[in-house]
Protein backbone atom coordinates (compact mmCIF):
# COMPACT_ATOMS: atom_id res chain seq x y z
CA UNK A 1 0.00 0.00 0.00
CA UNK A 2 1.49 2.95 -1.18
CA UNK A 3 2.04 6.57 0.82
CA UNK A 4 0.19 4.51 4.18
CA UNK A 5 1.94 7.04 6.47
CA UNK A 6 0.18 9.92 4.74
CA UNK A 7 -3.29 8.57 3.89
CA UNK A 8 -3.20 7.40 8.44
CA UNK A 9 -2.15 11.49 9.21
CA UNK A 10 -4.56 12.84 6.58
CA UNK A 11 -7.69 10.23 8.00
CA UNK A 12 -6.75 10.80 11.50
CA UNK A 13 -6.40 14.08 11.68
CA UNK A 14 -9.87 14.77 10.34
CA UNK A 15 -10.98 12.54 12.58
CA UNK A 16 -10.25 14.08 15.85
CA UNK A 17 -12.20 17.29 15.36
CA UNK A 18 -15.38 14.84 14.98
CA UNK A 19 -14.03 13.15 18.35
CA UNK A 20 -13.46 16.25 20.28
CA UNK A 21 -16.73 17.41 20.12
CA UNK A 22 -19.06 13.97 19.55
CA UNK A 23 -20.05 14.47 23.77
CA UNK A 24 -21.45 17.69 22.50
CA UNK A 25 -23.49 16.35 19.62
CA UNK A 26 -25.19 14.12 21.93
CA UNK A 27 -26.91 16.65 24.01
CA UNK A 28 -28.21 18.29 20.34
CA UNK A 29 -29.61 17.68 17.48
CA UNK A 30 -26.75 19.00 15.69
CA UNK A 31 -23.92 16.62 14.23
CA UNK A 32 -20.45 17.35 15.05
CA UNK A 33 -18.24 19.94 12.92
CA UNK A 34 -17.59 19.02 9.43
CA UNK A 35 -20.00 16.31 9.29
CA UNK A 36 -22.71 16.34 7.55
CA UNK A 37 -26.74 14.50 7.97
CA UNK A 38 -29.87 14.69 6.81
CA UNK A 39 -32.75 13.24 8.28
CA UNK A 40 -36.32 13.52 7.24
CA UNK A 41 -39.85 11.58 8.40
CA UNK A 42 -41.30 8.28 6.62
CA UNK A 43 -44.55 7.13 6.77
CA UNK A 44 -46.40 10.44 6.17
CA UNK A 45 -44.01 11.99 8.66
CA UNK A 46 -42.89 15.40 6.81
CA UNK A 47 -40.29 16.02 9.88
CA UNK A 48 -36.57 17.29 8.13
CA UNK A 49 -33.54 18.49 9.11
CA UNK A 50 -30.17 18.70 7.82
CA UNK A 51 -26.53 20.12 7.84
CA UNK A 52 -23.81 20.48 5.35
CA UNK A 53 -25.85 20.41 2.38
CA UNK A 54 -22.56 20.70 0.37
CA UNK A 55 -21.60 17.45 1.19
CA UNK A 56 -25.41 15.96 1.15
CA UNK A 57 -25.11 16.93 -2.62
CA UNK A 58 -21.51 16.10 -3.57
CA UNK A 59 -21.40 13.03 -5.23
CA UNK A 60 -18.98 10.39 -3.56
CA UNK A 61 -18.21 6.75 -4.13
CA UNK A 62 -20.97 4.56 -1.52
CA UNK A 63 -18.17 2.34 -0.34
CA UNK A 64 -19.98 -0.52 1.71
CA UNK A 65 -23.69 1.12 1.58
CA UNK A 66 -24.05 -0.21 -1.98
CA UNK A 67 -23.73 -3.75 -1.14
CA UNK A 68 -27.43 -4.07 0.05
CA UNK A 69 -28.58 -3.04 -3.93
CA UNK A 70 -25.51 -6.12 -5.19
CA UNK A 71 -27.26 -8.25 -2.16
CA UNK A 72 -30.64 -7.50 -3.54
CA UNK A 73 -29.37 -7.93 -7.20
CA UNK A 74 -27.99 -11.31 -6.44
CA UNK A 75 -31.04 -12.99 -4.54
CA UNK A 76 -33.68 -11.58 -7.26
CA UNK A 77 -31.69 -13.33 -10.06
CA UNK A 78 -31.28 -16.36 -7.72
CA UNK A 79 -27.31 -16.22 -7.72
CA UNK A 80 -27.57 -16.93 -4.31
CA UNK A 81 -30.51 -17.97 -2.18
CA UNK A 82 -31.54 -16.63 1.58
CA UNK A 83 -29.63 -19.19 3.24
CA UNK A 84 -26.03 -19.44 0.89
CA UNK A 85 -23.35 -19.48 3.25
CA UNK A 86 -20.15 -18.63 2.80
CA UNK A 87 -16.64 -19.21 4.71
CA UNK A 88 -15.04 -15.55 4.57
CA UNK A 89 -11.37 -16.22 3.48
CA UNK A 90 -10.33 -12.69 5.00
CA UNK A 91 -8.05 -11.74 2.01
CA UNK A 92 -9.22 -12.25 -1.39
CA UNK A 93 -7.24 -10.67 -4.71
CA UNK A 94 -9.96 -10.05 -7.66
CA UNK A 95 -9.70 -8.28 -10.98
CA UNK A 96 -5.87 -7.70 -9.92
CA UNK A 97 -7.43 -5.69 -6.74
CA UNK A 98 -6.58 -7.11 -2.87
CA UNK A 99 -9.54 -7.01 -0.29
CA UNK A 100 -9.43 -7.68 3.03
CA UNK A 101 -12.31 -8.20 5.28
CA UNK A 102 -11.76 -6.73 9.15
CA UNK A 103 -15.00 -7.85 10.79
CA UNK A 104 -15.01 -10.86 13.39
CA UNK A 105 -13.56 -14.13 12.37
CA UNK A 106 -16.81 -16.24 13.57
CA UNK A 107 -15.26 -19.98 12.41
CA UNK A 108 -17.99 -20.47 9.94
CA UNK A 109 -19.76 -19.33 6.73
CA UNK A 110 -21.40 -16.35 7.17
CA UNK A 111 -25.62 -15.92 5.61
CA UNK A 112 -26.37 -13.75 3.23
CA UNK A 113 -27.66 -11.58 6.11
CA UNK A 114 -24.77 -12.16 8.40
CA UNK A 115 -22.30 -10.73 5.16
CA UNK A 116 -23.98 -7.93 5.06
CA UNK A 117 -24.66 -7.31 8.32
CA UNK A 118 -20.97 -7.33 8.68
CA UNK A 119 -19.92 -5.65 5.53
CA UNK A 120 -17.77 -9.19 4.29
CA UNK A 121 -16.04 -7.73 1.20
CA UNK A 122 -15.05 -11.65 0.24
CA UNK A 123 -18.81 -12.41 0.21
CA UNK A 124 -19.52 -9.89 -2.26
CA UNK A 125 -16.77 -9.29 -4.62
CA UNK A 126 -17.02 -13.24 -4.76
CA UNK A 127 -20.42 -12.73 -6.91
CA UNK A 128 -18.50 -10.77 -9.42
CA UNK A 129 -17.59 -13.88 -11.39
CA UNK A 130 -21.23 -15.19 -11.25
CA UNK A 131 -23.78 -11.93 -10.86
CA UNK A 132 -23.84 -10.09 -14.70
CA UNK A 133 -23.22 -7.00 -14.88
CA UNK A 134 -26.71 -6.50 -16.75
CA UNK A 135 -28.29 -8.11 -14.10
CA UNK A 136 -27.12 -6.10 -11.46
CA UNK A 137 -27.69 -2.50 -13.48
CA UNK A 138 -31.23 -3.52 -14.13
CA UNK A 139 -31.90 -3.15 -10.43
CA UNK A 140 -29.27 -0.64 -9.63
CA UNK A 141 -31.59 1.53 -11.63
CA UNK A 142 -34.68 0.50 -10.02
CA UNK A 143 -33.34 1.68 -7.06
CA UNK A 144 -32.72 4.79 -8.50
CA UNK A 145 -28.61 4.71 -8.90
CA UNK A 146 -27.05 4.73 -12.68
CA UNK A 147 -25.92 1.77 -14.43
CA UNK A 148 -22.16 0.23 -13.88
CA UNK A 149 -19.85 1.41 -17.16
CA UNK A 150 -18.37 -1.01 -18.95
CA UNK A 151 -14.63 0.44 -17.46
CA UNK A 152 -15.36 0.25 -14.07
CA UNK A 153 -13.44 -2.55 -12.02
CA UNK A 154 -16.55 -4.72 -11.45
CA UNK A 155 -15.84 -6.76 -8.39
CA UNK A 156 -15.13 -2.85 -6.28
CA UNK A 157 -18.30 -1.62 -8.10
CA UNK A 158 -20.15 -4.38 -6.42
CA UNK A 159 -18.16 -2.82 -2.60
CA UNK A 160 -18.82 0.71 -4.05
CA UNK A 161 -15.01 1.19 -4.57
CA UNK A 162 -15.97 1.95 -7.72
CA UNK A 163 -18.44 2.35 -10.69
CA UNK A 164 -20.56 6.03 -10.53
CA UNK A 165 -20.62 8.16 -7.56
CA UNK A 166 -23.87 9.26 -5.95
CA UNK A 167 -24.94 11.99 -3.44
CA UNK A 168 -25.10 10.85 0.30
CA UNK A 169 -28.55 12.30 0.31
CA UNK A 170 -29.50 9.70 -2.64
CA UNK A 171 -28.50 6.86 -0.54
CA UNK A 172 -30.64 7.17 2.12
CA UNK A 173 -33.55 7.34 -0.54
CA UNK A 174 -32.07 4.39 -2.19
CA UNK A 175 -31.84 1.97 1.14
CA UNK A 176 -35.69 3.44 1.92
CA UNK A 177 -36.90 2.01 -0.97
CA UNK A 178 -35.04 -0.87 -1.06
CA UNK A 179 -36.23 -1.52 2.83
CA UNK A 180 -39.98 -1.25 1.36
CA UNK A 181 -40.73 1.81 3.93
CA UNK A 182 -40.22 4.44 1.66
CA UNK A 183 -44.58 4.63 0.66
CA UNK A 184 -43.65 7.09 -2.38
CA UNK A 185 -41.80 4.19 -4.17
CA UNK A 186 -40.59 0.88 -3.07
CA UNK A 187 -39.26 -1.13 -5.28
CA UNK A 188 -40.59 -4.54 -5.99
CA UNK A 189 -38.83 -7.64 -5.24
CA UNK A 190 -39.40 -11.19 -3.66
CA UNK A 191 -40.71 -11.19 -0.53
CA UNK A 192 -37.99 -13.71 0.59
CA UNK A 193 -35.59 -10.95 -0.59
CA UNK A 194 -36.70 -8.13 1.27
CA UNK A 195 -36.56 -10.50 4.58
CA UNK A 196 -32.89 -11.05 3.80
CA UNK A 197 -32.04 -7.51 3.19
CA UNK A 198 -33.87 -6.69 6.50
CA UNK A 199 -32.41 -9.14 8.83
CA UNK A 200 -29.13 -7.65 7.12
CA UNK A 201 -29.74 -4.60 7.85
CA UNK A 202 -31.32 -5.01 11.31
CA UNK A 203 -27.70 -7.08 11.93
CA UNK A 204 -25.88 -4.45 11.20
CA UNK A 205 -27.22 -2.13 13.85
CA UNK A 206 -27.44 -4.40 16.07
CA UNK A 207 -23.87 -6.14 15.90
CA UNK A 208 -22.33 -5.19 12.80
CA UNK A 209 -20.76 -2.06 11.73
CA UNK A 210 -23.72 0.11 12.83
CA UNK A 211 -23.85 -1.17 16.15
CA UNK A 212 -23.05 1.86 17.80
CA UNK A 213 -26.91 2.30 17.13
CA UNK A 214 -27.76 -0.48 19.75
CA UNK A 215 -25.26 0.85 22.06
CA UNK A 216 -27.53 3.82 22.18
CA UNK A 217 -30.91 1.83 22.80
CA UNK A 218 -31.75 2.32 19.46
CA UNK A 219 -33.18 -0.47 16.83
CA UNK A 220 -32.64 0.22 13.26
CA UNK A 221 -32.22 -0.72 9.50
CA UNK A 222 -28.87 0.53 8.82
CA UNK A 223 -26.14 0.03 6.27
CA UNK A 224 -22.67 1.89 6.71
CA UNK A 225 -19.73 2.54 3.98
CA UNK A 226 -15.77 3.57 4.18
CA UNK A 227 -14.76 5.21 1.02
CA UNK A 228 -11.53 7.00 -0.36
CA UNK A 229 -11.27 10.67 -1.41
CA UNK A 230 -9.14 12.95 -3.19
CA UNK A 231 -5.63 13.11 -1.30
CA UNK A 232 -5.76 9.48 0.43
CA UNK A 233 -8.21 10.67 3.26
CA UNK A 234 -11.61 8.76 3.52
CA UNK A 235 -15.39 9.28 3.88
CA UNK A 236 -17.52 7.68 6.49
CA UNK A 237 -21.40 6.95 5.44
CA UNK A 238 -24.06 5.57 7.50
CA UNK A 239 -27.84 5.18 6.74
CA UNK A 240 -30.32 4.44 8.96
CA UNK A 241 -34.27 3.83 9.12
CA UNK A 242 -35.50 4.05 13.27
CA UNK A 243 -37.13 2.03 14.28
CA UNK A 244 -36.62 -1.22 12.78
CA UNK A 245 -40.01 -2.88 12.82
CA UNK A 246 -41.66 0.04 11.53
CA UNK A 247 -39.14 2.94 10.56
CA UNK A 248 -40.97 6.58 11.10
CA UNK A 249 -37.62 8.29 10.00
CA UNK A 250 -34.57 7.78 7.94
CA UNK A 251 -31.39 9.36 8.13
CA UNK A 252 -27.77 9.47 6.65
CA UNK A 253 -24.44 10.82 8.14
CA UNK A 254 -21.38 11.39 6.27
CA UNK A 255 -18.17 11.88 8.37
CA UNK A 256 -14.92 13.36 5.81
CA UNK A 257 -11.62 11.90 7.03
CA UNK A 258 -13.59 8.82 8.82
CA UNK A 259 -15.07 5.68 8.64
CA UNK A 260 -18.29 4.38 8.31
CA UNK A 261 -18.18 3.29 12.07
CA UNK A 262 -17.51 6.86 12.79
CA UNK A 263 -20.75 7.68 11.07
CA UNK A 264 -22.51 5.36 12.51
CA UNK A 265 -22.05 6.49 16.07
CA UNK A 266 -23.26 10.24 15.18
CA UNK A 267 -26.17 8.66 13.57
CA UNK A 268 -26.73 7.00 16.70
CA UNK A 269 -25.81 10.43 19.06
CA UNK A 270 -28.72 12.54 16.13
CA UNK A 271 -31.38 10.06 16.61
CA UNK A 272 -31.01 9.81 20.53
CA UNK A 273 -30.39 13.31 21.32
CA UNK A 274 -33.31 14.94 23.06
CA UNK A 275 -34.29 17.29 20.56
CA UNK A 276 -35.38 14.82 18.35
CA UNK A 277 -35.69 11.74 20.64
CA UNK A 278 -38.53 9.33 19.83
CA UNK A 279 -39.67 6.00 22.26
CA UNK A 280 -37.26 4.19 21.29
CA UNK A 281 -37.69 -0.17 20.77
CA UNK A 282 -36.87 -2.65 23.02
CA UNK A 283 -33.64 -3.18 22.83
CA UNK A 284 -32.26 -5.74 21.41
CA UNK A 285 -28.38 -7.11 21.85
CA UNK A 286 -27.95 -10.79 20.66
CA UNK A 287 -28.48 -11.39 16.72
CA UNK A 288 -31.11 -14.37 15.63
CA UNK A 289 -30.26 -17.89 17.12
CA UNK A 290 -29.12 -20.32 14.64
CA UNK A 291 -28.64 -23.87 15.88
CA UNK A 292 -25.49 -25.15 16.38
CA UNK A 293 -23.58 -22.00 15.04
CA UNK A 294 -20.85 -19.95 16.70
CA UNK A 295 -22.54 -16.87 18.97
CA UNK A 296 -22.23 -13.51 16.75
CA UNK A 297 -19.70 -11.05 18.58
CA UNK A 298 -19.94 -7.25 18.27
CA UNK A 299 -18.25 -4.87 16.80
CA UNK A 300 -17.11 -2.17 18.28
CA UNK A 301 -18.18 0.78 17.13
CA UNK A 302 -15.16 3.10 17.37
CA UNK A 303 -12.00 3.75 15.39
CA UNK A 304 -9.08 5.03 15.92
CA UNK A 305 -9.49 8.70 16.92
CA UNK A 306 -6.47 10.79 17.64
CA UNK A 307 -8.70 13.12 19.84
CA UNK A 308 -10.03 10.11 22.30
CA UNK A 309 -6.84 8.26 22.46
CA UNK A 310 -5.15 11.17 23.90
CA UNK A 311 -6.53 10.89 26.66
CA UNK A 312 -4.58 7.64 27.74
CA UNK A 313 -1.53 8.83 26.79
CA UNK A 314 0.75 11.79 25.42
CA UNK A 315 -0.22 13.38 22.24
CA UNK A 316 2.94 13.32 20.79
CA UNK A 317 3.55 9.34 21.72
CA UNK A 318 -0.20 8.58 20.30
CA UNK A 319 1.10 10.61 17.06
CA UNK A 320 4.09 8.74 16.86
CA UNK A 321 2.62 5.28 16.84
CA UNK A 322 0.15 6.28 14.88
CA UNK A 323 2.46 7.51 12.31
CA UNK A 324 4.78 4.36 12.82
CA UNK A 325 3.25 1.32 14.06
CA UNK A 326 -0.05 1.87 13.00
CA UNK A 327 0.81 2.54 9.81
CA UNK A 328 3.39 -0.31 9.35
CA UNK A 329 0.65 -2.69 10.61
CA UNK A 330 -1.62 -1.44 7.95
CA UNK A 331 1.32 -2.28 5.05
CA UNK A 332 1.38 -5.31 6.91
CA UNK A 333 -1.80 -6.16 6.73
CA UNK A 334 -3.04 -4.39 3.45
CA UNK A 335 -6.07 -2.97 4.42
CA UNK A 336 -6.48 1.55 5.13
CA UNK A 337 -8.03 3.03 7.72
CA UNK A 338 -11.48 1.96 7.20
CA UNK A 339 -10.29 -1.35 7.36
CA UNK A 340 -8.46 -1.32 10.80
CA UNK A 341 -10.22 -2.71 13.55
CA UNK A 342 -8.27 -0.89 16.49
CA UNK A 343 -10.56 1.03 18.72
CA UNK A 344 -9.96 4.58 20.09
CA UNK A 345 -9.79 3.80 23.46
CA UNK A 346 -7.83 0.54 22.04
CA UNK A 347 -4.56 2.41 21.49
CA UNK A 348 -5.11 5.04 24.48
CA UNK A 349 -4.93 2.62 26.70
CA UNK A 350 -1.87 0.76 24.39
CA UNK A 351 0.32 3.84 24.98
CA UNK A 352 -0.82 4.32 28.32
CA UNK A 353 0.47 1.14 29.79
CA UNK A 354 3.40 1.73 27.83
CA UNK A 355 3.96 5.17 29.10
CA UNK A 356 3.10 3.77 32.99
CA UNK A 357 5.74 0.94 32.52
CA UNK A 358 3.40 -1.51 32.57
CA UNK A 359 4.75 -3.19 29.05
CA UNK A 360 7.59 -2.32 27.09
CA UNK A 361 7.58 -0.87 23.66
CA UNK A 362 8.59 -4.25 22.19
CA UNK A 363 5.01 -5.32 24.09
CA UNK A 364 3.18 -3.11 22.75
CA UNK A 365 3.75 -3.84 19.53
CA UNK A 366 2.90 -7.14 20.16
CA UNK A 367 -0.42 -5.89 22.14
CA UNK A 368 -1.32 -3.72 18.74
CA UNK A 369 -1.41 -6.98 16.15
CA UNK A 370 -3.40 -8.46 18.91
CA UNK A 371 -5.49 -5.68 18.40
CA UNK A 372 -5.99 -5.37 15.12
CA UNK A 373 -6.86 -9.23 15.18
CA UNK A 374 -9.73 -8.36 17.62
CA UNK A 375 -8.33 -10.88 20.40
CA UNK A 376 -9.43 -8.76 23.20
CA UNK A 377 -8.66 -5.42 25.16
CA UNK A 378 -5.25 -4.52 25.86
CA UNK A 379 -5.12 -5.79 29.20
CA UNK A 380 -6.82 -9.12 28.80
CA UNK A 381 -4.33 -9.28 26.13
CA UNK A 382 -1.39 -8.39 28.48
CA UNK A 383 -2.45 -10.85 30.84
CA UNK A 384 -3.23 -13.56 28.59
CA UNK A 385 0.23 -13.19 26.55
CA UNK A 386 1.94 -12.66 30.05
CA UNK A 387 3.47 -9.31 28.78
CA UNK A 388 3.84 -8.15 31.57
CA UNK A 389 7.22 -6.23 32.17
CA UNK A 390 8.62 -7.20 35.75
CA UNK A 391 8.93 -3.70 37.88
CA UNK A 392 9.73 -5.02 41.16
CA UNK A 393 13.23 -4.00 42.19
CA UNK A 394 13.86 -6.99 44.82
CA UNK A 395 13.20 -9.18 41.54
CA UNK A 396 15.60 -7.57 39.03
CA UNK A 397 17.98 -7.03 41.36
CA UNK A 398 17.88 -10.88 42.28
CA UNK A 399 18.29 -11.67 38.48
CA UNK A 400 21.01 -8.87 37.99
CA UNK A 401 22.95 -10.76 40.77
CA UNK A 402 22.30 -14.15 39.18
CA UNK A 403 23.53 -12.83 35.73
CA UNK A 404 27.30 -11.15 37.37
CA UNK A 405 27.55 -14.85 39.04
CA UNK A 406 27.18 -17.12 36.25
CA UNK A 407 29.20 -14.93 33.83
CA UNK A 408 32.41 -13.74 35.73
CA UNK A 409 34.57 -13.00 32.35
CA UNK A 410 31.78 -10.36 31.06
CA UNK A 411 32.27 -8.86 34.37
CA UNK A 412 35.77 -8.78 34.17
CA UNK A 413 35.81 -7.33 30.12
CA UNK A 414 33.52 -4.51 31.43
CA UNK A 415 35.72 -3.72 34.35
CA UNK A 416 38.25 -3.23 32.19
CA UNK A 417 36.39 -0.97 29.96
CA UNK A 418 34.59 -2.68 27.41
CA UNK A 419 31.43 -1.32 27.07
CA UNK A 420 30.10 -4.01 25.14
CA UNK A 421 30.37 -6.53 28.16
CA UNK A 422 27.80 -4.54 30.04
CA UNK A 423 25.51 -4.68 26.77
CA UNK A 424 26.03 -8.50 27.08
CA UNK A 425 24.87 -8.62 30.81
CA UNK A 426 22.13 -6.25 30.16
CA UNK A 427 20.83 -9.26 27.94
CA UNK A 428 21.76 -12.15 30.40
CA UNK A 429 19.31 -10.45 32.54
CA UNK A 430 16.34 -9.62 29.97
CA UNK A 431 17.01 -13.47 28.68
CA UNK A 432 16.82 -15.01 32.67
CA UNK A 433 13.30 -12.63 32.57
CA UNK A 434 11.95 -13.43 29.25
CA UNK A 435 12.54 -10.07 28.27
CA UNK A 436 10.12 -8.90 30.83
CA UNK A 437 12.43 -7.23 33.00
CA UNK A 438 12.14 -3.11 32.77
CA UNK A 439 14.78 -2.29 30.95
CA UNK A 440 15.21 0.98 32.21
CA UNK A 441 15.56 -0.69 35.73
CA UNK A 442 17.70 -3.70 34.50
CA UNK A 443 19.98 -1.30 33.28
CA UNK A 444 19.94 1.09 36.52
CA UNK A 445 20.49 -1.79 39.13
CA UNK A 446 23.16 -3.36 36.90
CA UNK A 447 25.79 -0.02 37.31
CA UNK A 448 24.78 -0.06 40.53
CA UNK A 449 25.74 -3.97 41.45
CA UNK A 450 28.85 -3.39 39.26
CA UNK A 451 30.22 -0.43 40.41
CA UNK A 452 29.90 -1.35 44.17
CA UNK A 453 31.94 -4.40 43.85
Amino acid sequence: MQDATVKVVLALTAVALAAVVTQAARQASTAPPGAAFFMRGLAGNSDRREARPDILDTPVLPGSVIKAVTLVAALESQVIEPETARLCRRTVTVEGRRYVCSHPDLKRPLTPAEALAYSCNDYFVSLATRLPRGTLNAVRQRAGLAPIPADANYAAALIGLDGPRVTPRALLDVISRLAGVDRDRPMPMAEATRRVLREGLAGAARYGTASALNARGLTALAKTGTAPMPGGSFLGIAVALEPAAAPTRGIVVVTPGAAGLDAASVAADLLSAPAVAQTPAPRQVQAPPRAAQTPVPAIDDTRVRIGTSVAGGSPKVVANWVNGELSALMNEMDVDFGGLAVSAQQLGDLVARIHDGKISTKAGKEVLHALAAREGDVDAIIARRGLEQISDAGAIEAAVEAAIGANPRLVADYRSGREKAFNALVGKVMAATQGKADPVQVNEALRRRLSSS
